[in-house]
C-alpha cells in the first residue's frame, strides 16, 4: 500500500500548564515539548512508523525548524520526495499551551501567507491519498488524477476552498467547528437531536462517509443508517 499525505507541516512547540494563564502576567514553567507537527505531516509520521509506504508533500523553510522536520520524516522513514524546501519562507510554527486540568489546548499559529507549494508530478499512484486543506489546489489535482485512490480529508477550518475540496473525497474527517459552520446548526452535548441533525446536514451537503470529532466527548459516525457517538 502507497499513502500519500498532502498538506500542513509544522513545528510545535508546546507548554503544559495547570492553568490558562492570566492576561498580562508573567508565568515559569518547568517544560517544553517540541516536534514536528500539523494534521498531514502526523498522519505521515504515524503511517510510517507503522511501516506503510507513505510520502508527505508540502513545504517547509530551509531553518532550523524545516531541518528538524526533515530530519523527524527521515528518522521514521517518511519519503520526502514531495517535500519542498523553499529559502523564501520560514517554518510555520505553533505554540500550543496544554491545559494539564482539564486536557484543553490553545494554539497558536504563524504561516507566512506567500507560502505555497509548486505544483508536483507523482511518479507513482498512490492507493490512498490524505488530505488536509492546506494545499487545496495540489490536493484536488492529485485526486482527480488519481480516481482509483481513496481519499480523505482532515478538514478543521470551514474555509470556502477546504468546503469544496471536501465534496470531491471519499472520506470526510472534520472538527465540530468545522461541522457547526457548515451546517449553521449547534452541537449541545446534552441533546442527541442536536448531533443527528448536524450529521444528517453534513450528508445531505457532501454526501461522502463521515466522521465529526467532538474534542474530549470523542466522535460521531454513522453505521447502517444510525448515528454512533
Amino acid at each position: 500500500m502507497r499513502i500519500i499525505c498532502i498538506g500542513h507541516a509544522a513545528y510545535d512547540i508546546t507548554i503544559p500548564v495547570e492553568e490558562f494563564p492570566i492576561e498580562n502576567s508573567k508565568n515559569r514553567v518547568t517544560q517544553r515539548i517540541e516536534c514536528g507537527g500539523g494534521p498531514a505531516s502526523n498522519a505521515a509520521y504515524l503511517l510510517a512508523k507503522w511501516n506503510i509506504e507513505t510520502y508527505f508533500a508540502g513545504v517547509i523553510g530551509n531553518d532550523v525548524y524545516g531541518k528538524r522536520i526533515l530530519k523527524e520524516f527521515n528518522d521514521i522513514g517518511v519519503k520526502t520526495n514531495y517535500l519542498e524546501i523553499n529559502d523564501e519562507v520560514t517554518t510555520t510554527s505553533s505554540f500550543i499551551l496544554a491545559n494539564s486540568s482539564n486536557g484543553s489546548r490553545t494554539i497558536l499559529t504563524y504561516r507566512p501567507n506567500k507560502m505555497k507549494m509548486n505544483n508536483i508530478n507523482l511518479d507513482f499512484k498512490p492507493d490512498v491519498i490524505l488530505v488536509d486543506g492546506q494545499e487545496v489546489e495540489i490536493s484536488k489535482k492529485i485526486i482527480e488524477e488519481n480516481p482509483d485512490a481513496i481519499s480523505i480529508i482532515d478538514a478543521g477550518r470551514a474555509k470556502e476552498d477546504i468546503i469544496e475540496l471536501t465534496k470531491i473525497v471519499d472520506y470526510v474527517v472534520c472538527s465540530k467547528d468545522f461541522a457547526c459552520t457548515v451546517t449553521g446548526l449547534d452541537i449541545d452535548y446534552n441533546n442527541t437531536s442536536s448531533l443527528v441533525n448536524v450529521f444528517a446536514k453534513l450528508k445531505e451537503t457532501f454526501k461522502k462517509n463521515i466522521i465529526v470529532t467532538l474534542e474530549d466527548q470523542g466522535c460521531m459516525y454513522e453505521v447502517n443508517g444510525d448515528v454512533k457517538k
